[in-house]
């Protein structure tokens, strides 16, 4: 009998373990899901990302829904900010209209934000490849004959700016090798810092991807631009593409945020 009430005893102890450890497992479960069910802070850059803020990341939608759509937007269409009520996604593309259900222009639509501080478009272009370009290729890709410097001047795009807010003006390039064709090379990619006329850093792709110049934005209001990078971006850009955000700091392409995506 007293070994009967003794291990009563202990089967009483231990499901209250067991239940108090079930409890704290639940409680930060919930907790932990309901930080990011509350972050109401999202911003749609262009027709193809969706990113949703938590606990200072920005994770990628892969699709859209009421999370997304139930929220007014503030939004920029070139230079020119509007105020969004509501918001649809149809036939791939954002279409956005006002308090009296009147269409917002969007034919040089930026992005669009809710739940967020100010956020202002960068005032920048993005140029294609001129002959000056051919010194900072041949650096980078260690090529000299005219069709491989072809393949790559065919892709190159460039942003000049002022991206650390140090007084001096940075060109990041991206160019690639990579065609859509049969494929018989290695496909090489590049993202290149060029400062005061000088190569001063180079990222190479190492699994294949391209690299795409999607925008260029100060997502936290630092006064130095983030640029957004899409990593595998081959022909159209898609929710499913990984959106990078890269700072320059110390001279370099820092990788600021890897791709993330919303569970």
């Amino acid at each position: 009998m007293e070994n009967f009430e003794k291990v009563k005893k202990n089967i009483k102890w231990i499901v209250i373990v067991v239940v108090i450890v079930a409890c704290y497992i639940f409680l930060a479960l919930f907790i932990n899901n309901k930080d990011n069910v509350n972050s109401n802070k999202y911003l749609l850059i262009g027709n193809y990302l969706i990113w949703h803020e938590s606990k200072g990341k920005w994770y990628q939608k892969t699709a859209v829904d009421a999370d997304v759509t139930n929220h007014k937007y503030i939004l920029y269409n070139g230079a020119n900010k509007y105020d969004a009520d509501t918001l649809q996604f149809l036939s791939n593309k954002w279409h956005f209209f006002d308090k009296d259900y009147n269409s917002i222009p969007t034919d040089d639509f930026k992005f669009a934000y809710t739940g967020m501080n100010d956020v202002k478009p960068t005032d920048y272009e993005i140029q294609t490849y001129d002959s000056g370009d051919d010194d900072v290729i041949k650096e980078v890709a260690k090529v000299y004959d005219n069709n491989s410097l072809n393949n790559y001047r065919g892709t190159l795009l460039k942003v000049s700016l002022d991206f650390d807010g140090d007084g001096v003006i940075e060109t990041i390039y991206r160019f690639t090798n990579f065609k859509l064709d049969i494929m018989d090379y290695e496909v090489k990619a590049y993202l290149v810092l060029v400062r005061n006329n000088r190569v001063v850093n180079v990222i190479n792709s190492s699994d294949g991807d391209v690299f795409e110049i999607m925008d260029v934005i100060d997502l936290d209001s630092d006064g130095k631009d983030e640029i957004i990078i899409g990593k595998d971006v081959v022909d159209v850009p898609t929710f499913y593409s990984c959106y990078q955000i890269y700072k320059i700091e110390s001279n370099e392409l820092q990788l600021y945020q890897d791709c993330l995506f919303e569970k």
